[in-house]
């Protein structure tokens, strides 16, 4: 090989060399590039998940809440196919609630009360909420004579009532309107007293169904001065 052939091999290899080093610099930068990018998208998919475990948290929320309609005071809820369950649930605890006769719907573990009784569930749950009408009125209460005096036996037995400090069973509660009545009439006046709201469940755990006479049983024996 000559000279020349030495040199030109030379210039060729320096020059390669120094082509490759560009190449290496170029490579370097990008794979750096690349890595920051990287760590971006990372930051960007870890913020994704806990965003996304949020908006899941809400919506099981939301779903929760969506599974029962407030109406009248009381919860109802709803079936999976559409419609309502046929029953009444507390609005604190939201278990089912209970009700026996003619008295209110109660929670007896919150010792909370409905303002109806299963005589009303009916019309009650078709003012809920419906595909066809979302948004239904209330319809108010039928007017009722509550000025209206009970008979002499009744109120009698509403102060014996009234004046027991402990709660008594509904037998207890008949016998004391006195002999000579017919269990028929004994029934008739306990349901006006259930209707009107003298009359409630006493949650007492020694006497599961005892009942007790009501704040508004004792203002209507006050009212007509027989306290």
């Amino acid at each position: 090989m000559g000279l020349f052939d030495l040199v030109d091999r030379y210039i060729q290899e320096r020059g390669s060399s120094a082509v490759l080093d560009k190449h290496l610099a170029f490579i370097r930068d990008q794979a750096q590039a690349l890595e920051k990018q990287v760590e971006k998208l990372e930051a960007e998919n870890a913020s994704l998940k806990e965003q996304l475990g949020q908006y899941q948290g809400q919506l099981q929320a939301q779903s929760r809440g969506d599974e029962f309609v407030e109406h009248r005071g009381a919860l109802f809820k709803r079936k999976p196919e559409g419609g309502y369950h046929l029953a009444v649930y507390c609005p604190h605890c939201r278990n089912s609630a209970f009700a026996f006769g003619h008295l209110p719907y109660s929670c007896k573990r919150c010792h909370w009360n409905a303002d109806f009784s299963k005589g009303d569930l009916q019309k009650i749950m078709a003012e809920l909420p419906s595909p066809e009408n979302p948004t239904p009125k209330p319809q108010p209460w039928p007017a009722q004579p509550e000025d209206r005096r009970l008979d002499e036996v009744a109120e009698k037995a509403l102060l014996k009532l009234a004046n027991f400090s402990i709660p008594i069973t509904k037998n207890q509660i008949l016998a004391s309107f006195g002999a000579g009545l017919s269990p028929a009439k004994c029934r008739y006046y306990f349901e006006e007293w259930e209707r009107r709201g003298f009359v409630e469940l006493a949650f007492d755990d020694n006497l599961p169904g005892g009942i007790q006479a009501t704040p508004k049983a004792r203002e209507y024996l006050a009212k007509h001065n027989l306290l």
